[in-house]
């Protein structure tokens, strides 16, 4: 078996293990699934999606940068080349969320997530923001609620822990039990 991958996507729906690794895989969601790349961004993983991209440059994403692909088409899936990809069948996010971290569940380690660590538009790295940067980039009530603040490097958003933040992490709670 090759050792390029820690699981093949069978035609069944099924996994097979394949060899361990230690790093966080990396992945990448096709244009069905832009809702879930933003909730698997929040949950700290490194999620590519661009709606503007077709199968055949998902492919190529797949091949350069060796993620896995994330996708509700089942003609994607069956393309050879593609070696590591998760079908989701569910068109409900919660459902998605679920499913995603059910079929995962071997090459993930719940416990090594980040939430809330990378932009969930453009998918960087979130860094620190220093409270007075963030002053005249947050509304004057925020600024006064919060200590903390992140700003993303590429897309210059500035972050903080807001009333959603619960409902968030909620939400992936449910969906990944630890």
């Amino acid at each position: 078996m090759p050792d390029t991958s820690i699981y093949n996507y069978l035609s069944t729906g099924g996994f097979m293990l394949h060899a361990a690794t230690s790093s966080m895989p990396r992945f990448a969601a096709d244009v069905m699934l832009g809702r879930l790349a933003r909730w698997l961004r929040a949950s700290g993983l490194d999620v590519h999606y661009d709606n503007r991209v077709s199968d055949d440059q998902l492919v190529q994403i797949f091949l350069k940068e060796k993620r896995w692909i994330v996708t509700r088409d089942s003609g994607l899936v069956r393309r050879r080349v593609l070696r590591r990809a998760i079908f989701i069948e569910s068109e409900i996010l919660e459902q998605q969320l679920g499913e995603f971290f059910e079929k995962t569940r071997f090459i993930l380690d719940r416990n090594a997530l980040r939430p809330f660590s990378r932009c969930i538009d453009c998918n960087e790295q979130l860094k620190p923001a220093a409270r007075e940067q963030a002053r005249v980039r947050v509304p004057p009530y925020v600024f006064q609620q919060h200590d903390i603040f992140k700003f993303c490097p590429k897309c210059h958003k500035i972050f903080w822990a807001g009333t959603h933040r619960d409902r968030i992490q909620a939400l992936l709670n449910r969906s990944c039990p630890l």
